[in-house]
């Protein structure tokens, strides 16, 4: 049985346990789940996503990284002219309200500061015509701003951009270290804090910065967009730090560690 955390995992873990099958537990945030922190007394192993999450388990732990599709690890090292900066929005498939809120007036002030900026902004299906009403209310829509419900192609908006402005899921900060991009992350403050902790080990190995939830305004977060932008080398670094994070391999070693887990049955 292999868990990826969550109530509805404990069940079937504990079931296994009790038919004498074996339980391999999947952790990708960096602290691990309460979930799996209480379910790894039983586990037979784990994969972590990151090497600080093995204090957090109590059974045999091997760091092979989260599972992402394979083109986030075909986006080019190399940033596109900065002459045109392209800021990209992300706020999971339902929008990030918090996000949309503030965005539309940071976004004033930067594209008085860069002319030929263009900012893609994914805000969810149902905070669509509200986002993009508070753009035109600030006085930024087209041609800077392309505001859509979801994207498809995640990692080709990635691609074309020079940064990005996301949460802190463990699956997106997968994406962005195999994407080699540059990140503002504002984490959710809810789950038990898992999404701080994620942004925290991502901002400490130099590939994002990070605002807090409470600590986010519109001023704020476009004097840090704006430096950001302005900085070409730096964006470059971070998206190499943020790749150095990535783990190409990691489908294929939990596929190794479930075949390890069940062999001999």
């Amino acid at each position: 049985v292999l868990g990826t955390g969550g109530y509805v995992s404990a069940p079937a873990v504990l079931g296994a346990r009790l038919a004498r099958r074996p339980v391999l537990l999947l952790e990708p945030n960096g602290k691990a789940g309460v979930a799996n922190r209480w379910l790894s007394r039983w586990a037979t192993a784990a994969c972590v996503g990151y090497q600080e999450t093995i204090a957090d388990l109590k059974c045999p732990c091997r760091v092979t990284g989260v599972p992402v599709r394979s083109a986030f690890f075909q986006v080019p090292a190399e940033l596109p002219p900065l002459d045109s900066p392209r800021l990209l929005v992300l706020g999971g498939s339902q929008g990030a309200k918090q996000i949309n809120e503030v965005l539309p007036a940071a976004a004033a002030r930067l594209a008085a500061r860069f002319p030929a900026l263009r900012i893609t902004h994914q805000a969810g299906a149902r905070n669509l015509e509200e986002a993009r009403a508070a753009y035109e209310q600030a006085g930024v829509g087209a041609p800077h701003v392309e505001v859509v419900p979801f994207l498809d192609d995640v990692a080709g908006a990635m691609a074309a951009s020079h940064l990005l402005v996301s949460r802190a899921g463990a699956i997106t900060l997968a994406e962005i270290c195999a994407a080699g991009r540059a990140s503002l992350l504002v984490p959710l403050a809810i789950s038990k804090g898992h999404q701080v902790d994620n942004a925290r080990l991502l901002a400490e190995a130099g590939g994002a910065e990070m605002i807090l939830s409470d600590q986010l305004s519109a001023d704020g977060l476009a004097a840090r967009l704006e430096e950001l932008l302005a900085d070409g080398a730096r964006l470059a670094a971070m998206g190499r730090a943020a790749r150095a994070l990535a783990r190409p391999r990691a489908v294929a070693d939990i596929a190794d560690q479930v075949e390890e887990v069940g062999g001999g049955r």
